[in-house]
């Protein structure tokens, strides 16, 4: 069971890892329109793996005071991108 739940936790955080990283591909300025600050998304990729680094991210976004339902964050998590956001390769 141990190890079945290590699985999970590094699935997760592989998710959260690639979520993190195209918002930090993001200009501060887009960031701080999304609810979130740089700094915030360094210091969840370095939390330990059985930390949800999602729900740090969330809980500093609610003591913010900004919006926890976020359409582009929805999108986000989906692997999507919301409206008007195009990646180029």
């Amino acid at each position: 069971m141990h190890t079945a739940t290590l699985v999970g936790s590094f699935s997760r955080r592989q998710q959260f890892r690639r979520m993190a990283l195209t918002l930090l591909a993001e200009k501060d300025d887009t960031l701080s329109d999304l609810g979130y600050k740089r700094w915030e998304i360094n210091v969840a990729l370095k939390l330990p793996l059985r930390t949800d680094a999602m729900a740090f991210l969330e809980q500093n976004r609610q003591a913010s005071g900004l919006e926890h339902d976020n359409e582009s964050l929805r999108f986000m998590k989906a692997g999507k991108h919301p409206r008007g956001v195009y990646q180029y390769a």
